[in-house]
């Protein structure tokens, strides 16, 4: 009976001690449960930060700068060298007969109210035999040791500019009168001038063709014998003398100002000239008609001065 009931004894006390046992097995993992429940095991991640690139857009148009072009107001032109004096005759004299292959007004190339005078300057200093400053805007050219058959000596040119543009040229380059009107045509106005006072046996006379559309004036000096009413006969110019005024055709010209400004005379009133019509028995067209031909130079026209 004792060993039975000491093996209930041990029976119990083993069953007792499984289900403690038991109970803390179940007890862990109730708690291991709870802590997964309330929580969450995450697992451990290293994180880079990335950079945050901001981008600022700027909305303020930024022009393109267009070309600059900056005008040339002036070309600087280099100087030719001088010529020789044998060189520098054969030039003028070709210019002389050809004067640079332009018309009047343009003289040797140079066009009043178009031609600078830098190029001006440039192109006639080689073989000038001067160029000199009369005043201000005023330039005296010179040629000398030309031969007898282009003028009776030197020849020469006076030049006014404005803001460097060449505006008038007096110059007193020979060419005939026939061949004047031939290339030229009728000129809108022909005066005349006899000076019956002088003292000499001859009296001197002027004829002036007035070409205000094309700009110029071209005078012809000549003699006629004195007399109350004088004889003016072309083929008594004398020499080879002519003067010539050219002006740019933009010009406002009368024969009065162009008059005082080729030194005609200081005042109109000072040396008296006439309307080819109102002082003869002729006008510009009948006077073109005539002397543009070279046989009828010697054809006079008596001037009855007014």
């Amino acid at each position: 009976m004792k060993t039975n009931h000491f093996f209930m004894n041990n029976a119990h006390i083993l069953f007792v001690l499984l289900i403690v046992l038991a109970g803390c097995g179940l007890q862990e993992r109730s708690s291991t449960a709870l802590v997964s429940k309330t929580e969450p095991m995450i697992e451990s991640q290293t994180l880079t930060a990335v950079p945050i690139v901001t981008l600022t857009i700027d909305f303020l148009a930024t022009e393109t700068p267009a070309p600059t072009y900056t005008p040339t107001t002036s070309v600087t032109w280099t100087p030719a060298p001088t010529l020789d004096p044998q060189a520098a005759r054969e030039l003028v004299i070709d210019l002389i007969e050809t004067n640079s292959g332009c018309f009047l007004p343009c003289w040797w190339g140079i066009t009043p109210g178009e031609t600078s005078w830098e190029e001006a300057n440039s192109f006639l200093a080689p073989f000038a035999t001067k160029i000199l400053p009369l005043r201000k805007d005023v330039y005296g050219v010179t040629y000398d040791y030309l031969p007898d058959s282009v003028s009776e000596g030197a020849i020469g040119a006076t030049i006014t500019i404005m803001d460097d543009v060449v505006q008038t040229i007096s110059t007193d380059v020979y060419y005939p009168l026939e061949k004047l009107l031939f290339i030229y045509g009728q000129p809108e106005e022909v005066w005349v001038y006899a000076d019956t006072q002088s003292i000499n046996p001859e009296a001197p006379f002027t004829i002036a063709l007035f070409y205000k559309n094309r700009g110029f004036l071209a005078i012809y000096l000549g003699t006629t014998k004195k007399e109350e009413s004088p004889q003016i006969c072309p083929d008594k110019i004398a020499g080879r003398q002519l003067a010539w005024y050219l002006w740019s055709p933009s010009l406002d010209m009368t024969f009065q100002k162009a008059g005082q400004k080729a030194l005609l005379f200081v005042n109109p009133s000072d040396r008296r000239f006439y309307k080819l019509e109102d002082a003869t028995n002729t006008n510009a067209m009948e006077f073109y008609e005539t002397y543009r031909l070279l046989e009828n130079a010697s054809a006079c026209f008596e001037m009855e001065i007014p």
